[in-house]
């Protein structure tokens, strides 16, 4: 499920402007597989900052995530285009950005329930340190020129 649809795209970016950011084939009509593309990609992102804070992906959609998928998706979609991205847009990108930041620490709210917090615990070890065993590989060891049983000569390895 997408958190954003290109009718929301279309809602911030003129149909005609869609067509020349995406009409890589010269039809003349938006080209909606780069158009959800570019979704995918911002969805993606969104997930990445609120996945560890929110069950992803989300549903339903807190408004506030569809507003940065839509921002971040025209901003990709420019970004096929151009070097300079709108004024507009641009800004729209950083003000998605600082909510996703703010989102993911906790500052801003999606208005739905945090899940809980994982703790982990320390990975441990049972084996005994005295117990490993190293074993040789190769032809090129004498074991009889080891007092060690347990040790490789490492010059003649």
């Amino acid at each position: 499920m997408s958190y954003c649809q290109l009718s929301d795209i279309q809602n911030l970016v003129p149909d005609d402007v869609l067509v020349q950011l995406t009409d890589d084939a010269g039809n003349g009509s938006v080209n909606q597989a780069i158009v959800t593309d570019c979704i995918a990609e911002a969805d993606n992102l969104i997930n990445a900052w609120c996945g560890a804070r929110y069950q992803i992906p989300f549903n339903p959609v807190p408004a506030v995530i569809t507003y940065v998928s839509v921002a971040i998706a025209a901003h990709r979609l420019f970004g096929r285009r151009l070097e300079k991205i709108p004024d507009t847009h641009e800004n729209r990108y950083k003000e998605a950005q600082a909510l996703l930041a703010g989102i993911s620490i906790g500052k801003i709210s999606l208005g739905i329930q945090p899940q809980p917090a994982v703790i982990e615990e320390p990975a441990t070890s049972t084996a005994d340190k005295n117990t490993r065993t190293f074993t040789t590989v190769g032809s090129n060891v004498d074991p009889a020129a080891s007092t060690n049983p347990n040790s490789i000569d490492l010059d003649n390895y």
